[in-house]
């Protein structure tokens, strides 16, 4: 029985993820400027990590979780900002090994740093 439900799972691989990560770039780099904006960037990190290896799956979990939290934070509210950044903190080294994967395997960086010269 176990086998009857992977026919409908995607398939996850590297080269599944470089493909559903292509697709999502566009929405990866829009600018945010409204909690929709932010909405539709948490989505598109979701939906890359239905196709991620299992090399990969658990890190990009833990960087997704942190930008669904900050999506949600209430700004006014030292305690929903504490923690947050608690959360960021403690997942930061799994973010750093998705984001050095990513790069490894898809040749993407989706750290967000920009060359000084843009």
């Amino acid at each position: 029985m176990a086998g009857a439900s992977s026919c409908s799972e995607p398939k996850r691989t590297g080269t599944q993820f470089c493909r559903q990560l292509a697709k999502e770039m566009a929405q990866i780099n829009a600018p945010i400027a409204t909690q929709n904006d932010i909405d539709l960037l948490v989505a598109s990190y979701e939906r890359i990590g239905k196709v991620a290896p299992i090399d990969v799956s658990k890190d990009w979990d833990a960087l997704t979780a942190v930008l669904a939290d900050a999506s949600r934070i209430n700004t006014g509210n030292a305690t929903d900002v504490e923690a947050v950044t608690k959360h960021a903190y403690e997942s930061n080294t799994a973010a750093q090994r998705a984001m050095k994967w990513t790069l490894d395997t898809c040749a993407v960086d989706i750290s967000g740093s920009r060359p000084a010269s843009q």
